[in-house]
């Protein structure tokens, strides 16, 4: 019994999680890959559901690169599009959500699989830029520049 759960996990690490473990000192490419991981996690209930459930659950803890304040972060990734990043910059215009991401519940997860960083991007996002005391000024120039 406990050799065909080593095999779950080792097949669940192996196919979604260990590309995700090397990429996370990047803490730039966080938001995005926060957000393919939680995807991911999502299509792998088709393997195994019970085991995708615990990645689930576990990740869901771990969602603060989502956040409106850390998401901004994809703007300096060499991961995200120009075009995504224009997206980005757009989205800095949109008011604040009443509902915190690092808080959601399982049952919206679903809903994660259509979304784009960008729609984790609001005014609050800014802040960021103030905690690093950068100049806000670099988001007027063409993003591929």
């Amino acid at each position: 019994m406990e050799i065909d759960v080593l095999r779950r996990i080792c097949l669940f690490i192996c196919t979604v999680y260990v590309s995700f473990w090397f990429a996370a000192a990047q803490a730039t490419a966080a938001p995005t890959n926060d957000l393919l991981m939680l995807q991911l996690i999502e299509d792998y209930k088709q393997v195994d559901s019970k085991v995708a459930a615990v990645a689930e659950k576990k990740l869901r803890l771990q969602l603060w690169y989502l956040s409106e304040d850390l998401v901004g972060l994809a703007l300096f990734s060499d991961n995200v599009s120009d075009e995504d990043k224009g997206t980005i910059v757009n989205a800095l215009q949109r008011d604040p959500y009443e509902e915190d991401v690092r808080r959601v519940v399982s049952n919206k997860i679903p809903q994660f699989r259509s979304l784009s960083v960008s729609d984790f991007v609001t005014r609050r996002s800014l802040n960021l830029f103030d905690a690093l005391r950068l100049s806000q000024e670099f988001l007027t120039a063409p993003v591929d520049t």
